[in-house]
């Protein structure tokens, strides 16, 4: 991994600085993001944490799940019922919780204030590891992106499985991603996977992409052994797992498995996932096109993949009734599509971004292979094949981990004396600054 130039207000600072203080500068450059993104992070998050009663989306999740959840274990504490509980998701956040509840108390502000600084450490780490990855300047942005996005700050001012999850997921990620040969990498990865499908199960995911991440390096029978003990690992996360389908005989506790029990894939959610990535794409684009300008790609490639987009719209309408009364669907792109006509039962904004979507993932998937970089594609499939084993489709399952992997990608894209290539993210980044204005503070 390269590193890229330091942050962009210490490059545009004009101040005489001593030759004989280089170093303490250098440190000073890679501590101040890190204290910016602190800052803006409490200045958002912490008036909302200080109101008794949220009124934002999904706070019922709180009062109905994770607050009486945590509150139970507390009063269990140490006999602790884990075959029936108040959430559909594994316990390890409750639990955790519960033990700070333990400590000090039950009362839902300190909790929060608790909660909301794994939020931080969460977008904290994502600016940390795109560092790792690319330019600072653009890590930085996809950072500020990432926090503004409503699906990010809504958990974080409230108790939610969400962020907790996230930062595992991306404390995971990160560790098969460098040292692929070291075992005790191997064993640290599977302890964050561990933890990953302990706050939500729905990570289970990252088993399949530790092992297909290991499985590519296998290459004779001569490796066979070396092979078996790289990803003998796997054994912590696959027993966590494990037992609780075993105490649950299902993937979820038994109040809540008629509703999250999935039998068949849900092909609704490829559309809204891949809708969700072309609207995100149309504001990278001249990013996205830097991405495949040096390669001579046919035509007739694109006009297959948008051509496959409309196609599968005509064979299988995607409904745009916005259904979020039936606890089915939820999300701003479901509401967008609710207020514009249908084409052939089909909403318009489906037509238009699912295709480009299609495109845009394309594009990506093109870039990452021509680098030799695979794990974000085995990452990416693995996470759409998991969440297509759902029939509810909301914006929030989706919307984070579609910023981390484009953000994953484009931080690597040099955009330096482009200027044009920064009005997209700049008026998307006004977007989601406003949206939360008008959500929150208005």
């Amino acid at each position: 991994m390269t590193f890229r130039p330091s942050c962009f207000i210490f490059k545009h600072m004009k101040v005489n600085i001593p030759t004989d203080r280089p170093q303490k500068l250098n440190r000073l450059q890679k501590v101040l993001p890190f204290i910016l993104i602190t800052l803006i992070f409490l200045t958002l998050t912490v008036p909302l944490i200080l109101k008794p009663e949220l009124d934002i989306f999904d706070a019922e999740d709180e009062r109905r799940f994770h607050h009486p959840t945590i509150e139970t274990f507390n009063e269990q504490f140490p006999n602790l019922d884990l075959k029936n509980y108040s959430s559909a998701t594994t316990p390890l956040y409750h639990l955790f919780m519960a033990g700070v509840a333990h400590l000090f108390g039950t009362a839902i502000i300190p909790l929060r204030l608790i909660s909301a600084m794994i939020s931080l450490g969460c977008l904290l780490m994502f600016y940390f590891y795109l560092t790792k990855r690319g330019d600072r300047i653009k890590a930085f942005y996809f950072s500020i992106l990432f926090l503004f996005s409503p699906y990010f700050v809504g958990p974080a001012v409230r108790l939610s499985t969400d962020n907790a999850a996230l930062l595992f997921m991306l404390l995971s990620i990160y560790s098969m991603d460098f040292e692929y040969s070291n075992i005790k990498k191997n064993i640290i990865a599977n302890i964050f996977i561990f933890c990953t499908v302990l706050i939500r199960q729905l990570y289970v995911w990252l088993i399949g992409a530790f092992l297909i991440t290991k499985l590519r390096k296998y290459k004779s029978k001569s490796e066979l052994k070396d092979l078996f003990l790289k990803i003998l690992p796997v054994i912590i996360p696959v027993t966590g797992i494990g037992y609780f389908i075993g105490l649950w005989q299902g993937l979820t506790p038994p109040q809540f498995s008629a509703e999250h029990t999935a039998f068949k894939l849900n092909w609704n959610a490829l559309v809204y996932i891949l809708s969700l990535m072309g609207i995100y794409g149309v504001f990278f684009g001249f990013w996205l096109i830097y991405l495949n300008h040096s390669d001579q790609v046919k035509n007739y490639i694109y006009t297959i993949l948008i051509g496959s987009g409309i196609g599968y719209l005509l064979i299988h309408p995607v409904s745009n009734a916005y259904s979020a009364d039936r606890g089915e669907r939820g999300g701003a792109l479901w509401l967008i599509a609710s207020y514009l006509p249908n084409v052939l039962s089909t909403s318009v904004v489906f037509f238009i971004f699912f295709p480009i979507g299609i495109v845009c993932v394309y594009w990506m998937g093109r870039y990452l292979l021509a680098r030799q970089d695979y794990l974000m594609i085995v990452c990416f499939v693995f996470w759409l094949l998991a969440n297509l084993a759902n029939y509810k489709i909301f914006q929030k399952y989706y919307e984070p981990f579609i910023l981390i992997s484009i953000g994953y990608v484009l931080t690597t894209v040099p955009t330096e004396g482009k200027w044009y290539y920064w009005i997209g993210p700049g008026i998307l980044l006004a977007g989601m600054i406003g949206v939360n204005i008008l959500r929150f503070i208005v």
